[in-house]
Formats: structure tokens, C-alpha cells, sequence
């Protein structure tokens, strides 16, 4: 197959999703397919320039919001991607070939998709990952819908449909307990410490805060100074999380560790030389990083939210979120019960077998092979897309009128009432 990626992100950016699409493109490459991708331009694909197609065009590093300004990036990112599908799909044409089905992450690119499928009548699927309800609406309209879960499948139902269900995978030979960590934990001079790693996008949906405070009662407040906490991934809540490690005193022990590429050798040996895993997020469609941690031979402590208890279960603790008290005697309470550690860990390792990318490969193919042959080349079918194209954007200008009445109601209510816009958002 010669299959197309269009995703804004991949180019750049590191997180969950991201590192799905990669291996993604990695495994249908290794299968012997065509993979091209168009992306935002940026270094996280490097490693992957000798497998595939990338094909980068110009845009903000950052996430669009729902705003006019977003609706505006949104668009032109939209438009430089469609200019360059064309541009592609003319050297193909030449060779008498074409792309046989698109793939895409988010309902930005679905969009998108929908556009190429009206005018040229290649197929796409959308991979459902459990970001926002455009995802979930946009899934109707895909010519095939793959859900990472059966959590997210079941918010597929919500919207009167069911998807594939396939979920992420995971290359055990890169992550797994005998990986050699020798030389990032002497150069960090960690001996003598209980390691808590944390992998993730710093964003509010982590609730990293909570994390924060966690090692703040355990540190300060229990006096358990040999706990360290790695903190690795960006993003927007960084700022706000370095006042709170410097507020608490928490330097020392809680680090910041930033980037990390997924596709480098550092991030598996993260992982081995922690001795627990906790992320105590707000949601989560599948959470990756909990695979990556049972591969490694890791147990797990995180929220009762979304699909952790399909994908953890009893491989590690589920608590309520947003409770950082529970989150800290939790924590100590797992590392204090050495036999339980190890039948979790155990436990994990015999249940990531089944993410393995030599398990569940065939699925992918075989499902994008069967939408492959939804070629849109009659009118019919034309007419069709092209009517939910516009039903659809009836239905967001609608949303984005709503959503600005609301938004202005607010700000009049607040300084109204002496309230003000800076105190209704604390």
C-alpha cells in the first residue's frame, strides 16, 4: 500500500500520540509499504528520514485553540497540506500510481481528509485516541475508524458507531528490564535514591500539580529526603511547575528533565533505573507511557480516569485523581511491600506481550488494506462527502458563535459583579 500521514504534530513534537504514529509508519515501512507524512517542521522524525517520505511544510509549534486565531492557523496549516497532497499526487499520477488511503490522528486533519476525498477519492482512516469531541464526531464521517481501547470504542457507541478496535504497540526490544542504565544513573549520581518517574506532555490534563505536591508531602512533610522525582516531556504547564518545585523548596528533589526522544536510548533507561511509575492524570484514552512502564518491569500508580483501568488493572494502584495525600501514602505504601512490587511487575511483563508490535501488526494492515478499497470515485458518493463538508462547518461556525457569546457573557458578568477576567480563571 502507499499509505499518506498527515498529523501537525509528529514533525516536532513528542507525546503519547506521536509516538504511536511513528511506530506506525515505522511498521507498515517494515511491512514493505509506502509511508509518506506530511508534519510540521522539526527534528523528531530525523531518525526515521532513511524509512520513509517526510514531506514538511511551514507552521507554530503549538496546539490551536478554538479561538478565531486557531481557527485562522488551523485553516492555512490545512490549506498548505492540501496544496501539498496536490503537489504529490501529480508526481504519482505521472508514474500511474496514487495513494491508496490516508491516515490521521485528530479532527483537524479528518477535516482535511474529507476535502482529498472529495476531490481526489482516496479513502482515510481515523485513529481514535480519546483528545476531544471533534474526534468523536469526525468519526462518522471516516471510511474507517480504529479506537486504541475498548474505553474509547465505547465513546465511539455514544456517537452511533463502533470502531476497530487496535491498540498501541510496543517494541520490546527497546523497552524492557534488561536495558543498561548503568551509565545515566552514575552520570546523575543517583545512588541511594528512590527513583518516581512520571513521562508526559506538561500540560493541565496530567495535573502534575498534584504530582508536585505529592513529593512535597512526602519530602518535606515525611522527611523521606532520598525520594527523587523525574519529570520528563514539555509543554505548557513548565512555567507553573517551576514556581511550585521552587515555592516547596523541591529542587534538589524533584527535576524537570524536559525533552526526551521516545526514539532515543535514554528514555528506556529512564524507565529501568526507576523504581515506580506515577502519573496522576485527569484522562486518559490509553496512556502509552503505562505500556512503556510494564515493559520495563515497572508497577504503576495512577487515577481511576478513562481507559487506566482497562490498560493497568492490577498491574499497579488506580486512586481517585486530585487528591495528592492519597497520592503520597499511596506511593509509600506500594515501595514499602517489596512482594507486591514483584508480582506486579511480573504481572506487567507477562501482559505486554500482547502490545507487542509483532502481536498486533497484522491488524493494522489487514484493517487499512480493507479501507483501501473505499475508493470515493463516483458522484454518489461525491455529493455525499460534500454534504457533510458543509453540514459540518454549519455546525462548527454555530459552535464558535456560542462559544464567543459565552465567553463575552462571562467577561461582562465578571466585571460586573467586581469579579473581574484574572479572578474568574483562578
Amino acid at each position: 500500500m502507499n499509505i499518506l500521514f498527515i498529523n501537525r504534530w509528529v514533525g516536532y513534537n513528542e507525546g503519547g500520540n506521536e509516538t504511536h504514529i511513528k511506530d506506525l509508519m515505522y511498521q507498515f515501512s517494515k511491512k514493505g509499504h509506502i509511508i509518506t507524512v506530511i508534519t510540521t517542521q522539526g527534528d523528531s522524525l530525523d531518525y526515521l528520514k532513511d524509512k520513509i517520505n517526510i514531506e514538511y511544510v511551514s507552521g507554530i509549534h503549538g496546539y490551536y485553540s478554538y479561538r478565531f486565531l486557531g481557527f485562522l492557523y488551523a485553516f492555512v496549516f490545512n490549506l498548505k497540506c492540501f496544496v501539498k497532497f496536490i503537489e504529490l499526487n501529480k508526481k504519482l499520477r505521472r508514474k500511474g500510481e496514487r495513494f491508496d488511503v490516508l491516515s490521521v490522528h485528530f479532527s483537524l486533519e479528518a477535516f482535511l481528509a474529507r476535502f482529498i476525498k472529495l476531490f481526489f477519492g482516496v479513502p482515510y482512516v481515523l485513529v481514535l485516541a480519546g483528545d476531544t469531541l471533534f474526534e468523536l464526531i469526525e468519526g462518522k464521517r471516516a471510511d474507517g475508524k480504529v479506537a486504541i481501547s475498548n474505553f474509547m470504542n465505547d465513546q465511539c457507541k455514544k456517537y452511533g458507531y463502533s470502531a476497530e478496535i487496535i491498540p498501541k504497540g510496543i517494541d520490546l526490544s527497546r523497552f524492557n528490564p534488561n536495558v543498561d542504565c548503568k551509565d545515566l544513573f552514575d552520570e546523575n549520581k543517583l545512588s541511594g535514591k528512590v527513583l518516581i518517574l512520571t513521562v508526559c506532555r506538561l500540560d493541565p490534563r496530567k495535573d502534575l500539580i498534584t504530582l508536585v505536591e505529592c513529593a512535597n508531602e512526602i519530602i518535606n512533610k515525611k522527611k523521606r529526603r532520598d525520594f527523587m522525582f523525574l519529570i520528563i516531556g514539555e509543554g505548557v504547564e513548565r512555567r507553573r511547575l517551576e514556581e511550585k518545585i521552587e515555592n516547596y523548596g523541591l529542587k534538589d528533589n524533584v527535576k524537570l528533565i524536559g525533552k526526551v526522544l521516545n526514539s532515543s536510548n535514554e528514555l528506556p533507561k529512564y524507565y529501568v533505573m526507576s523504581n515506580l511509575f506515577v502519573l496522576p492524570t485527569l484522562y486518559e484514552g490509553f496512556g502509552w507511557v503505562y505500556i512503556e512502564a510494564m515493559a520495563s518491569g515497572l508497577p504503576i500508580v495512577t487515577t481511576k480516569v478513562g481507559s487506566n483501568e482497562e490498560v493497568v488493572g492490577d498491574i499497579g494502584v488506580l486512586i481517585k485523581p486530585r487528591d495528592h495525600v492519597l497520592l503520597a501514602d499511596t506511593v509509600l505504601k506500594i515501595l514499602d511491600d517489596k512482594e507486591n512490587i514483584e508480582k506486579m511487575r511480573k504481572s506487567g511483563l507477562e501482559k505486554v506481550k500482547a502490545y507487542s508490535w509483532d502481536n498486533i501488526m497484522f491488524n493494522y494492515e489487514g484493517y487499512y488494506l480493507s479501507v483501501s478499497s473505499k475508493k470515493c470515485d463516483s458522484l454518489s458518493c461525491k455529493l455525499f462527502v460534500l454534504l457533510s463538508i458543509f453540514t459540518d462547518i454549519i455546525f462548527v461556525a454555530l459552535k464558535s458563535f456560542v462559544n464567543l457569546f459565552i465567553s463575552r457573557k462571562r467577561r461582562y458578568v465578571g466585571s460586573w459583579s467586581g469579579v473581574g477576567q484574572e479572578g474568574m480563571n483562578k
